[in-house]
């Protein structure tokens, strides 16, 4: 029996050297620590994309230090992928821009260009900065390549026509600064700067236009409204003038500025009729 016993531990010895030998052991350790590499790599850049998300929410949110603060935080993690590298960099631009650091943004924007020259919202950060620093023609070259790579991009293609619009380029910033308005009709600051421009050009469809699709959205927004009857007022259409002015009068009977244009526009109507009469 014990001869027996003995022969079958030998056996299971010799088995156990067949089946784990040092480079099969290596092998075998090998495999482990690569399924564990992948899995702490996936594990960690889907914590990753959760993070820019938090970071974008800030900016969205005007937290910019805070933004800022997580954003070093990423960058000490290892194996950021370089999309990833590129956008925090475009971020880091974007709270340098409104904390003032006008230089520190486009040196995070170029950063980021470097690390991915497709990406527009990076263009449209070094335009930004171009506008801010007053240099136009700089803003319009960096603003021409985000609308060649995002068309359809609202910032890109009213940035452009800023942009043209400093330049003194009435004709080409109302072209751009339309397409935006075509996108997103509730863009204020649009509206005001086509508004500008039929001012200055005493062309004032484009102008009329844009703020009718405005008030469609936004039927109350009495600014707008008495801005529309100014326009209509600039070209000779007092009956929709004092139509406009009697809105907002109805609304609000202490408005100054819709009874002075009321009154401007009927005393208009009454000369007409005189001309007419006579």
């Amino acid at each position: 029996m014990p001869h027996l016993v003995n022969d079958i531990i030998a056996k299971n010895l010799n088995e156990v050297k067949i089946r784990f030998t040092a480079e099969k052991a290596r092998e075998s350790l090998l495999i482990a620590l690569t399924n564990f590499t992948k899995t702490d790599v996936t594990q960690n850049l889907s914590s990753l994309d959760i993070r820019v998300l938090e970071i974008e929410a800030k900016v969205k949110n005007k937290q910019y230090l805070e933004a800022v603060d997580l954003i070093e935080s990423v960058f000490k993690m290892d194996q950021v992928p370089v999309h990833h590298r590129a956008n925090l960099y475009r971020l880091i631009g974007d709270c340098f821009a409104k904390l003032g650091d006008i230089d520190g943004a486009k040196d995070a924007y170029n950063h980021g260009a470097e690390l991915d020259p497709y990406s527009p919202k990076v263009y449209i950060g070094l335009g930004t900065v171009g506008l801010m620093k007053g240099s136009n023609d700089v803003a319009v070259l960096h603003l021409q390549k985000a609308v060649n790579l995002a068309p359809d991009d609202e910032m890109a293609n009213f940035g452009l026509g800023l942009a043209f619009q400093g330049m003194g380029e009435q004709k080409e910033a109302a072209r751009w600064i339309n397409k935006a308005l075509a996108i997103n009709a509730e863009n204020t600051a649009a509206i005001f700067s086509i508004v500008r421009i039929a001012h200055e050009t005493s062309s004032y469809d484009d102008a009329i236009r844009a703020i009718e699709r405005y008030l469609k959205l936004n039927p109350n927004d009495y600014n707008f409204i008495y801005t529309l009857g100014g326009l209509y007022f600039k070209t000779g259409r007092f009956e929709v003038t004092a139509r406009l002015m009697k809105q907002i009068t109805d609304a609000d009977p202490k408005d100054k500025r819709a009874s002075a244009l009321a009154k401007q526009a009927k005393a208009e109507l009454e000369q007409k009729a005189n001309s007419s009469n006579g």
